[in-house]
């Protein structure tokens, strides 16, 4: 199992201790209002949750789909961390506390916008897209930490309702590095929404743009949303005024991941089966045009019946399942891809039981493989080749046209180099002599 599902499932766990905890204390604080509080919080998270467990269904080793689920843990952190201060100020209270942990976590709120930031930097392939982006990650996650470790010895009180609570560190001029900290992390929180900007330029296919558009039009909600929290509290003392920004960014970002990851990822079965579906039509064309006889009826029949699969694959994809021919397993899903060819596809499987993602990934590196045969290479005849080894499930198809194909940005090929890469695996396409191409890749098959 990828690690970005295992963290995925952590965080459901963290999740459900931290609910838990919040009940504990709005019993203790006994106000009616409290259990409304508390189904409207999370009802609130549900919006980051259901993206981030589709997201991650999608595509189990992209982090993404974690850091999408980690909002939504934030959302019930920050209801657990309000509430059991509010009961430990109104005395008398049993509930337990650590003086030490208070004051270490003076900078929850930085939580509402840490995964948003991470998403933004990571999407859409689960890694940053350039140095600068990488160099972002670390200020961004290293200036939470000082922040927090700084404040804890900062000058001052604790933040109501805790400021009569004893400060287990001390008091340091030290801690008013804090500061600077904070900058950095605003900063950070900048360069998040200017990543997306830069992977949204740098983009050289129509796809890849639309795909980095819905998040190129939400990004700047981050930043946006923590001055609007800055400007409440200097006009107002309290942080209501950013509320619509919370709300906007925890509605916005999982959407527009969304309809991202799952709209315009095309370069699957369904784009296959058109492409062929168009070649055999227009050889049909050219036959009755040269004087040839086309049967009619069987042409028209199985292009209705190609049509109606690659309709319901795509609203499938649109909906984030998989392709409907994994239904019964890999091979079968292979064979019907070679049947559906315009050119003639010899497949050998031995690849057995496989993971889900797995199954998904191979069938798309499959497809794709057949795909550029089909439209690039001139190519006669294609070989798939699908077997598992000691070192995961190598998946080649080989086809004997012209070759030339490279893995460009922006390209099918690199999209699917990175949806490989994620699974912890790799992917190659080379020249064959004295003709062809070869693209092979090499997926791990550990649960």
């Amino acid at each position: 199992m990828p690690w970005a599902r295992r963290t995925t499932f952590l965080l459901w766990g963290v999740s459900v201790a931290l609910l838990a905890l919040t009940v504990v204390a709005v019993r203790d604080l006994a106000e009616p209002a409290g259990t409304w509080i508390v189904g409207g919080t999370v009802l609130a998270s549900l919006v980051p949750f259901a993206a981030g467990w589709l997201a991650t269904r999608h595509d189990p080793a992209n982090w993404v789909g974690t850091w999408l689920t980690a909002a939504g843990t934030n959302i019930l952190l920050q209801m657990a961390h309000g509430n059991w201060a509010d009961a430990l100020a109104a005395a008398p209270s049993d509930l337990p506390a650590s003086a030490v942990l208070l004051n270490l976590t003076q900078g929850v709120w930085m939580g509402w916008f840490v995964p948003f930031a991470m998403v933004l930097l990571l999407f859409p392939d689960g890694r940053p897209a350039d140095r600068r982006a990488r160099r972002t990650v670390f200020a961004l996650l290293g200036s939470v930490v000082a922040f927090n470790l700084l404040l804890a010895v900062a000058p001052g009180p604790l933040m109501p309702p805790l400021q009569d609570w004893p400060r287990p560190f001390g008091e340091h001029w030290v801690g008013y590095g804090s500061i600077p900290a904070l900058l950095v992390f605003y900063g950070s929180l900048v360069m998040a929404a200017l990543a997306t900007r830069r992977r949204y330029r740098a983009a050289s296919d129509e796809v890849a743009r639309a795909r980095l558009r819905w998040m190129f039009l939400t990004c700047l909600t981050v930043p946006a949303t923590i001055l609007l929290c800055w400007a409440g509290y200097l006009l107002t003392g309290t942080p209501v005024v950013a509320l619509g920004g919370l709300i906007a960014m925890n509605v916005a970002i999982p959407a527009a991941t969304l309809v991202a990851m799952l709209r315009h990822e095309l370069h699957d079965g369904a784009q296959q089966r058109l492409v062929s579906l168009g070649m055999r039509l227009r050889v049909a064309q050219h036959q009755v045009a040269s004087g040839g006889s086309v049967a009619l009826d069987p042409l028209v029949d199985d292009a209705v019946e190609e049509l109606a699969l690659a309709v319901r694959e795509l609203r499938e994809i649109a909906h984030g399942l998989r392709p409907s021919c994994l239904d019964d397993g890999l091979g079968p899903a292979l064979e019907s891809l070679s049947r559906s060819s315009a050119l003639p596809v010899h497949v050998s499987y031995s690849g057995g039981d496989l993971p889900d993602h797995v199954s998904v990934t191979a069938y798309y590196v499959a497809s794709e493989g057949v795909t550029n045969a089909v439209k690039h290479s001139g190519a006669r005849r294609v070989a798939l080749d699908v077997r598992r080894t000691d070192d995961g499930l190598h998946v080649a198809v080989h086809d004997d046209g012209a070759g030339g194909a490279r893995i460009a940005g922006g390209t099918g090929l690199a999209m699917l180099h990175d949806r490989v890469r994620a699974l912890g695996g790799r992917l190659s396409v080379t020249d064959r002599q004295p003709a062809g191409t070869s693209l092979v890749a090499v997926i791990p098959c550990g649960s």
